[in-house]
């Protein structure tokens, strides 16, 4: 995650082995990254980040299997989803 907002909500799930799981980060500046490995037949995730009361940009990149996923917000809690790999 990458951008000039200040404060970020981050939320992401992923499913791997049978498993889904989520978790939040709250109160991130930018650059964020995080690497995740998941294994088993069906596999995904979903990233999102929302601004906060301060607005800002923040974009948002996965990479999974080779194909990359970006998407990017601006404003006041705007949020960015990066989805479908």
């Amino acid at each position: 995650m990458t951008g000039d907002a200040k404060d970020v909500t981050i939320t992401y799930s992923t499913y791997g082995d049978g498993h889904a799981s989520q978790n939040q980060v709250t109160d991130v500046d930018p650059p964020w990254r995080k690497q995740l490995k998941t294994k088993g037949f069906v596999k995904g995730g979903r990233l999102a980040i929302t601004t906060a009361a301060s607005g800002g940009t923040v974009h948002c990149r996965v990479t999974a299997d080779g194909t990359t996923r970006t998407a990017t917000a601006s404003g006041v809690f705007a949020t960015a989803v990066c989805d479908g790999f």
